[in-house]
This record gives structure tokens, C-alpha cells and sequence, in this order.
């Protein structure tokens, strides 16, 4: 049965919009929850043809591709052609991920949301989980009201890595069509990249608005295909919005350990690409996350992702207990981290981890988060160089607490005289915070505050 309740009329669009105060300002594309998939799952009718599908697991219509088992979900169905913008849903619920999106793409099959699809024929990918905009030159989403003089930032990356693929935003003008193209903040062209990057677009300060409440509307075009991984308006949506300020809890912000190849992870999805059994991997009395790729060879050679759900910040504890497991005990290598991609942006370890095969035990490094890395949700690991594989039995990232993982926290101390540091949500360093919520740090404390 069709799902015409769905359908939003544009002059529908137009009234809800104007009827609204406050409209959402950050999407995370690299986390899709249970309740989504499970929706996307029962919208994928094996017993419909695959253009009659809402959402469907099998990229082609004609079915000469085969299903994804569920890893990745083609928009099908009534809303992928209709002439006026709607709130996306599965199995007739909105989906949260997109909930203030406004889908305004009439290509049917071409939209889809990756829940675990890393990599295709064409390459690797960042991650893999991001909304994939396919086709050319289609008009996708329309960001509402956002205010003139405010900065959108998206994390994308090509389909094709080997050719530059990207988006163009511009403000929708009175009459929906395009008007002003937007440009980065120094007025330059925004590149299509190739690989992920994150990247800046500026609704200039002179814009007329086009809202009632003296805002824009801003309308998101692919020129082919792309991968979006999140979507950040000014400084994005407050986590609260009062005037009380709030402890920011010491702790964990991430964990993966592996007892007897039963996984506890917190926070965050450790994958494996390449060889997808290097997480959980057995290794002696251990199940390891193995890194056997290379520096120098990534991400040809094998690797681990970690997807967190909370950004990094500057000062986070990355503790990595790990071991050797050869006889020549010469042969150390170094974990390497590499921070959203680039390789260019890497920490490392310094010293050798212990050698198991000469009868030691897992022994742990600790690095700190530089501000290079503030902000920072996906790591690639894999070691250097030289040197042997290593094996990771222990792998945390803590904030505000101890080293070793542990949330307890037996002293604070506050110096007053202490510099005063302020970051915004993502963990982006601010200059001069205003109007919204931030993150303070003063020696070591930190704490939510409303800044008005």
C-alpha cells in the first residue's frame, strides 16, 4: 500500500516550515540505530518486485546486482519521485538520522543509506556508514533555516576515489530554484574531493533572507556520486539549552576488550577491511585486534577503523595494550593512528610492546590527543613500517580520567590561575565562544557551559 500520508505538498512544506522555532542543526550519518535499520529491513519486501520496494537491500532494479544482506538500503518507492520535499521514513516511522532533512531528490534507486557497506569495486571507503548520494546533479536535501553568516561543515568523500566527486550547496531562492552559490569562508570554490574530507561552505553575511524569521534555506546538489558522513550547521544542535552549566563526565569515551572471544566494546565499531577477521582475532591465550598492515602500504594493506560516537578532544587518553609474538625480539613495530583518513594526520607510539613468545605479558602505551585530532570520529589504525604484527588486547580512550580506562576520579584539582580553553561540541577548539553551548576547560577541569 502506498504511503501517502508521507507526501508533504510544497505549500505544505512552506507553512510547517514557517510554523517551527527551532530547526535541527547537526546529522550523523556514520551511526544508524537498531530501530532504523530494523524499519529499513521491513520496508525491503522480498515478495515486491524492487522499484515497488520502499527502501531495498539490491542496488538495480532489474536485479542484476546481488542483496547487500541488509548492509546497505536504495531509496525505492513513492517518495523517491515526488515533486515536493518530504521527511524521508522506513516502515512508515521518520527516520531519525535524516528527521529535518528535507528530501527533494525525484531519481528513484539513487538515495541510499549505508549501514555497514565500507568498501565496492570502485574502492575503500572511510567508513562504513554514511547516506550515499547517487546519480548526477540531483537536487538531494534542503537544509532549513539557516541564518546568514553561518558556516556549514560536511564530512564526504567520492564514490570513485579516483575521481573528485562531490556537492555544491545554494540558497534556495523565492521561487525554489538555485540562487546564490554558496563558497568556502575565503570566497574560494569548495574542491571535489576524491578521498574524505571535511570540508566548509559560508551563507554569505549579506544574504537576503527568504524566511520570515530572517533566514535561508539551503538546498544540497551532488555532481555525481558521494558519500555524506555528517552535516553540521554553525555550531550545531545544543545538547541542552538552559542556563544551568553541567559536569562533563570523566571516563570512557571509548573501549574494546575481548574475553575468551566474547567482545565488550563501549562507545564506539571496531572494523576490520581487507581481511576482516583481524578483529576479534585469535593469537595464543588472546583475541586481539591484529594490526598486519603497514604505514607505508595504507589502505591497500589491512586495517582497523574505529568508529566513536563522541568526537575526540585535544588532551584525550588513547590507552592501547598490545603485544609481540616472535622470536626475534628485534623486530618491534609501532601502532599507528590515523586520524579521519589522512594520513598525514597520524600519532604513534614510541616504544616496543612486550614479546609474549619470550614469556612477558601484554604490556600498555598511552598517547595523548593532540588539537590536530580534536574533533575526530573515525580512526584507522595499522603499525609501522617495520617490525612484526602486533596483537591489541585492551584498546580505551578516556577523557578526564585515568589512563588505564578507569571512569573513577580520586583528585581534581583546579587552578584557578589556569588558562581557560573552550570547544565546541565536535571538539573543535573556539577562539572567542558565543551564543550557544560549549565545552570549558580550565587545568583539569571541564565542564558544559552556556554562553550568551
Amino acid at each position: 500500500m502506498k504511503k501517502i500520508f508521507t507526501l508533504m505538498l510544497l505549500s505544505a512544506f512552506a507553512v510547517s516550515m514557517s510554523a517551527q522555532t527551532t530547526y535541527r542543526k547537526s546529522w550523523d550519518f556514520t551511526k544508524w540505530s537498531d530501530e532504523t535499520v530494523a524499519n529499513l529491513k521491513a520496508d525491503n519486501k522480498s515478495d515486491q518486485d524492487v522499484a515497488d520496494r520502499e527502501w531495498s537491500d539490491i542496488e538495480k532494479s532489474d536485479s542484476s546486482t546481488d542483496p547487500t544482506d541488509s548492509n546497505c538500503f536504495w531509496k525505492w518507492g513513492t517518495q523517491a519521485s515526488v515533486e515536493s520535499p518530504v521527511l524521508l521514513t522506513a516502515n512508515g516511522v521518520t527516520i531519525a538520522e535524516l528527521d529535518g532533512l528535507y528530501y527533494t531528490n525525484k531519481v528513484q534507486g539513487s538515495l541510499a543509506i549505508a549501514v555497514n557497506y565500507p568498501s565496492t569495486s570502485l574502492g575503500t571507503y572511510n567508513g562504513g556508514a554514511y547516506l550515499w548520494l547517487g546519480s548526477k546533479n540531483q537536487d538531494y536535501f534542503v537544509i532549513p533555516h539557516v541564518a546568514p553568516g553561518t558556516e556549514i561543515k560536511i564530512g564526504i568523500e567520492s564514490h570513485k576515489p579516483a575521481e573528485g566527486r562531490g556537492i555544491q550547496l545554494y540558497v534556495v531562492a523565492s521561487d525554489k530554484s538555485h540562487g546564490t552559490q554558496l563558497m568556502a569562508p575565503d570566497g574560494s570554490e569548495v574542491a571535489l574531493p576524491t578521498t574524505y574530507v571535511e570540508q566548509t561552505w559560508l551563507v554569505p553575511a549579506t544574504e537576503a533572507a527568504t524566511n520570515d524569521d530572517g533566514t535561508v534555506d539551503v538546498q544540497i546538489v551532488n555532481t555525481n556520486g558521494c558519500h555524506l558522513y555528517f552535516i553540521t550547521v554553525g555550531e550545531g544542535d545544543a545538547a541542552n539549552d538552559d542556563n544551568t552549566s553541567e559536569d562533563v563526565a570523566a571516563g570512557t569515551i571509548y573501549s574494546w576488550e575481548s574475553n575468551a572471544g566474547e567482545v565488550t566494546e563501549v562507545g564506539g565499531k571496531a572494523t576490520a577491511y581487507i581481511d576482516e577477521a583481524r578483529v576479534n582475532h585469535p593469537n595464543g591465550d588472546y583475541y586481539t585486534i591484529c594490526l598486519s598492515g603497514k604505514k607505508s602500504t595504507y589502505p591497500e594493506s589491512n586495517y582497523v577503523n574505529i568508529t566513536l560516537e563522541q568526537a575526540l578532544q585535544e588532551g584525550d587518553v588513547i590507552s592501547i595494550t598490545a603485544y609481540r609474538n616472535k622470536d626475534d625480539d628485534s623486530k618491534a613495530a609501532t601502532a599507528v593512528l590515523i586520524m579521519g583518513g589522512d594520513v598525514e594526520n597520524c600519532i604513534e607510539t614510541t616504544e616496543a610492546f612486550a614479546n609474549i613468545y619470550n614469556g612477558e605479558t601484554p604490556s600498555t602505551q598511552t598517547i595523548t590527543v593532540p588539537a590536530t585530532a580534536a574533533g575526530v570520529t573515525s580512526i584507522d589504525m595499522t603499525r609501522g613500517s617495520t617490525g612484526t604484527n602486533l596483537f591489541i588486547t585492551k584498546l580505551a580512550i578516556t577523557r578526564g580520567g585515568s589512563s588505564d580506562g578507569s571512569t573513577a576520579i580520586k583528585t581534581i584539582v583546579v587552578d584557578e590561575n589556569a588558562p581557560v580553553e573552550y570547544f565546541n561540541l565536535q571538539g573543535v577548539r573556539v577562539e572567542n565562544p558565543s551564543n550557544g553551548l560549549y565545552i570549558k576547560r580550565q587545568g583539569s577541569k571541564v565542564t558544559k557551559v552556556i554562553v550568551r
